[in-house]
């Protein structure tokens, strides 16, 4: 049996993101690894958006126990700081934008499009807070301040 609350990548896609986004207009979209990239383009192809950026979050696992399995079985270390793992949020664009003019609406090269943070515990789908921060100073938009804590609240609601 399906997890309720995880999506489908035919449920995201059919979203009417193109309905509700304006021009010009961002879209932060978490796909995950692997084929989620392939879907996440997809999706911001079918939404009107085009790829602009590609943010990773490594992540590492200070905290957690040590690992076992493979790198056991051939040996390593097993107290590994980083995991096997990584995720992807890929930033659309709708619309046109250009560096030099629109500098009221957006922030280009201030931050990176890296981050290493530590994993959340297992099951959870808690994303790091550095990726809020990176949004906060890249889009200036016309959207009232808000603080990431405030999004993560909504998000949990």
């Amino acid at each position: 049996m399906r997890d309720a609350s995880v999506w489908t990548w035919q449920e995201i896609m059919a979203l009417e993101v193109e309905a509700l986004a304006d021009r010009p207009s961002f879209v932060f979209l978490w796909c995950g690894s692997a084929e989620g990239l392939d879907a996440g383009r997809h999706c911001l192809n079918k939404w009107g958006f085009k790829r602009v950026e590609d943010i990773c979050w490594i992540k590492t696992n200070k905290e957690r126990n040590p690992r076992t399995g493979y790198l056991q079985a051939v040996n390593q270390e097993t107290y590994s700081v980083l995991t096997h793992t990584k995720e992807h949020c890929l930033v659309g664009l709708r619309g046109q934008l250009k560096r030099n003019l629109d500098g009221h609406f957006i922030h280009t090269n201030c931050d990176t499009d890296v981050i290493v943070s530590e994993e959340p515990a297992g099951g959870s789908c808690e994303k790091p807070t550095e990726l809020y921060e990176i949004i906060e100073r890249f889009c200036l938009g016309k959207r009232p301040q808000r603080h990431h804590q405030q999004w993560q609240r909504q998000q949990q609601e």
